[in-house]
């Protein structure tokens, strides 16, 4: 006989719970509960089923406990089979915001069960109340980026021990399985990578959301594999770019093929549709004074010589932004390389670095420098690495700006010099693959690169082609000189120039130098620099102005 509550709800709950114990989950139990499962079901809003659920877990919850499924199966004395019947029915449960779940302190062989459960607070104080419920807000859906850390999670589970191996992998694919629609997860399946690669793949896409752009291949293996042999076989398939994944241009190595230590990381084919799929990878942040902003730029007026001035004035032409983008699209409509490189060189102090300065701040563009030092480890595979992450970050950094930055490669012969005979050394080694990094970079560079040199015969020719404005700073001629002392020094006459430009091969950089004596000497003596004291300057800036007598005996002249 039914015992009659004052609380309908906690009368039906209780019915429901007070019939199931040792049920079996038979067909006549739902008979006999069917009604009460009508009232509660409409209470909550939700099917029969996920009523019949609730209604246990608030009943067992009440020991003082969550609930697990094994709970749930002891006091059923069911089939642990039939409760998969209920996989959907826990999810949509949480999803409405009516029970609660947290993850179980065990392992349970259902591995999807892996939560214990409660009502949520507020769901039980309605009922207590026997109030309407107001509807619980529903939980948002998971997100790609949930998807992502579940997997990444999973994989640390299994390299902590904290999971069988062979349950890692089969939570890893009943996870993409079931988040195809998601659109990066779809992409990646209907592309029949095999077995581990599309879990490589999540799990670089994770790191490099949380910040790390590239990831050790030795640490991946020891998550992928048990056996040491086929974590030998992986690697070796990877630096021989024999994997599915180096294959369909998704990962690219970092570092020398032939270190321990080699990395790989997302490649910018695979970074793109991460960002297309609505994932927001990662930029790193650039460290101050990395990049040189237009207006902290001091105007200059430079002169040069008309040769120079004319492959200048087309490259500045160029990058002006409206110019480089149509520039670029019909570039590109001709499946031809859309990167501007240029390469200055000359001798030191002839303005190819200040010329940088002036095209950028006249374009509006950041400066991205690059001190090419610190791309020159000692460390075996680290120089690699580095120069690989100039170009990354670079890329990075670009996608942040209205306006395409320039890359400025200063004294760029310490990496683009001429390659060495390898002859089993280990630094010739690596400046050459250093030298092999930078050419794939430029074949595919996209964005704005000029580069400086003093040595320019010393540039290896492989790299000829691959800067398309190559500008040669000579020293200024006389009439350059004149102006340019006269820019410097406007009190200057214009005799004055021309007799100091007619007397001394100074470069404009030598001239700044004596510009600055002159300064110190006004200063300190309260007078303007006498034209005398001028030439003296500029005699002890040269350093040798006649040949010395050389050290030594000579014969006496008869």
């Amino acid at each position: 006989m039914r015992t009659k509550s004052k609380n309908p709800l906690l009368g039906c709950i209780s019915n429901i719970y007070e019939h199931s114990g040792k049920s079996q989950l038979k067909p006549e139990l739902f008979k006999k509960i069917d009604n009460d499962l009508k009232i509660f079901s409409k209470y909550l809003e939700v099917t029969k089923s996920q009523a019949f659920i609730s209604a246990l877990i608030f009943s067992l919850s009440y020991k003082g406990n969550s609930v697990d499924i094994k709970d749930l199966i002891e006091y059923l004395e069911c089939n642990p089979i039939h409760i998969l019947e209920y996989v959907t029915d826990f999810e949509t449960l949480y999803t409405k915001g009516i029970i609660c779940r947290s993850k179980a302190g065990y392992r349970n062989e259902l591995y999807i069960y892996n939560y214990q459960y409660n009502i949520v607070r507020e769901v039980v104080e309605a009922i207590l109340k026997n109030t309407p419920l107001t509807k619980p807000k529903e939980r948002e859906k998971p997100t790609i980026v949930d998807v992502l850390e579940e997997l990444y999670d999973l994989g640390q589970k299994g390299a902590n021990d904290e999971i069988d191996f062979w349950d890692m992998w089969r939570e890893i694919h009943e996870k993409i399985k079931d988040s195809c629609n998601y659109r990066l997860i779809k992409w990646v399946v209907d592309m029949n990578l095999g077995f581990e690669e599309p879990f490589l793949f999540f799990y670089l896409v994770w790191k490099t959301l949380i910040g790390q752009e590239s990831v050790e291949i030795s640490d991946l293996v020891n998550l992928l594999f048990e056996r040491t042999s086929d974590r030998i076989k992986f690697t070796q398939a990877i630096l021989e770019k024999r994997n599915i994944l180096i294959h369909n241009d998704l990962i690219e190595v970092v570092g020398s093929d032939y270190s321990d230590s080699a990395e790989i990381k997302l490649s910018p084919k695979a970074i793109s549709f991460v960002e297309e799929s609505g994932v927001k990878l990662f930029v790193k942040k650039i460290k101050s004074g990395a990049v040189i902003a237009p207006a902290d730029i001091q105007p200059k007026d430079l002169f040069f010589n008309e040769s120079e001035k004319s492959s200048l004035d087309m490259l500045y032409n160029v990058l002006k932004h409206e110019n480089l983008l149509q520039l670029q699209k019909k570039i590109s409509e001709k499946n031809l390389p859309v990167g501007i490189t240029a390469l200055l060189h000359g001798q030191p102090g002839t303005g190819k670095t200040e010329t940088v300065y002036q095209v950028a701040k006249a374009t509006n563009r950041e400066i991205y420098q690059v001190d090419i030092s610190n791309t020159k480890s000692c460390w075996f595979g680290e120089s690699e690495k580095i120069i690989k992450r100039v170009f990354t970050d670079y890329n990075s950094y670009a996608k942040q700006c209205d306006v395409t930055p320039i890359l400025l490669l200063n004294e760029a012969d310490a990496i683009i010099s001429k390659r060495k005979s390898i002859n089993f050394s280990t630094v010739a080694q690596t400046e050459n693959a250093i030298q092999n990094i930078i050419l794939e970079e430029l074949e595919k560079f996209k964005g704005i690169l000029i580069a400086t040199t003093n040595l320019v015969d010393n540039i290896d020719p492989a790299f000829d082609r691959r800067f398309l404005f190559k500008v040669e700073f000579s020293k200024p001629s006389i009439s350059v000189k004149s102006k340019i002392w006269k820019s410097k020094l406007p009190d200057l006459s214009v005799d004055e120039c021309n007799r100091l430009s007619e007397m001394f091969d100074l470069s404009g950089g030598q001239i700044d130098n004596i510009v600055r004596k002159c300064e110190m000497h006004e200063l300190l003596n309260s007078e303007k620099t006498p034209f005398s004291k001028l030439v003296e300057f500029c005699k002890s800036e040269q350093l040798i102005t006649v040949e010395r007598s050389k050290v030594g005996f000579t014969r006496k002249s008869a």
